[in-house]
């Protein structure tokens, strides 16, 4: 168990990140830095499409000290999320009720080092789906405030096959809940983030289950002209609960002498986004990884293109 065979998912508005860990079970991917930039903010009903380009290039595992491990095989990604979003007029508890969809399809390669995992050579990742509610340019304490809540169920419909070290998609559901808003302490300058809180299922035919975990993005955003806002954004995650086997929590501690089963990672970086005459809104960031606990770190450079259909 205390090897690097790892089970890769994806969850929520989720997006995802592909990565390696250090044990078996370990977490799926999840919402690492996908969405930053005024991520509470709707511009109104309609149908819109996101289109979500991620790379992932670890440069060190770390272990349950943090700890750099040698020898061990690193797992690289190359992510494209797409997403589509619909928002109706129909009013829920004061916000507008919406729902979204999402489809990863990822590339993962193995890198040298240690003995190499296999990788499974299909691209899909699970379907994620859920319903939303959305509340516009509100007010807090006199500031401009929007916010949204969801909740998705990642299903473990894509490329799996146990042959494999490496899966695009899990063999487990999780479900996510999720709070984000923006909120204007001035005119120009705001601040966004996105809590995620995350419930694993056992893996389907096995006893193993990873643990609870809470990852959130943030950002502050200044505006530096009209269509134009830079960023200093990042996102953090912390695995709540041990893995467990058959409800025992200490499983894995008696059995394999892991003193720890749980993942932490935080990362920050720089960021733009642009918004067309069109419509057509981009961010472009890059995250740097630090403090990983039993999990990868690397830098992760993050596009985000969103465009409304109708």
């Amino acid at each position: 168990m205390w090897l690097r065979n790892i089970i890769t998912a994806t969850s929520l508005f989720l997006l995802t990140t592909f990565t390696g860990a250090a044990q078996d079970p370990s977490l799926p991917a999840t919402n690492l830095g996908m969405a930053n930039m005024q991520d509470g903010v709707s511009p109104g009903p309609g149908l819109y499409y996101v289109h979500y380009l991620q790379i992932y290039q670890p440069q060190r595992l770390n272990d349950v000290k943090g700890r750099e491990r040698h020898g061990v095989a690193e797992i690289s990604s190359l992510l494209s999320m797409h997403q589509f979003i619909y928002e109706s007029s129909v009013r829920v508890f004061g916000g507008n009720l919406a729902f979204s969809a999402l489809l990863p399809v990822v590339k993962l390669s193995a890198g040298k080092g240690g003995s190499a995992p296999s990788v499974n050579p299909g691209v899909i990742g699970g379907l994620i789906f859920g319903p939303v509610v959305q509340w516009s340019n509100r007010k807090l304490f006199g500031m401009a405030y929007w916010h949204r809540v969801e909740v998705d169920l990642s299903a473990p419909l894509g490329a799996y096959n146990p042959q494999y070290d490496v899966n695009p998609s899990s063999r487990f559901y999780t479900l996510t809940g999720y709070y984000a808003f923006t909120l204007f302490p001035a005119k120009n300058f705001s601040i966004s983030t996105r809590n995620n809180f995350n419930y694993n299922f056992r893996k389907i035919g096995t006893d193993a289950r990873s643990g609870m975990f809470y990852n959130i993005n943030f950002s502050a955003e200044q505006r530096i002209v009209s269509t134009l806002r830079a960023e200093v954004a990042g996102y953090y995650l912390k695995q709540l609960a041990q893995d467990d086997f058959r409800g025992d929590h200490q499983y894995y501690q008696r059995t394999y002498g892991i003193s720890d089963t749980r993942e932490q990672v935080l990362a920050i970086g720089p960021g733009i986004s642009y918004v067309t005459k069109g419509g057509l809104a981009a961010e472009l960031k890059v995250f740097f990884e630090t403090a990983a606990r039993n999990r990868p770190e690397g830098v992760r450079p993050t596009l985000r293109v969103a465009y409304k259909i109708k």
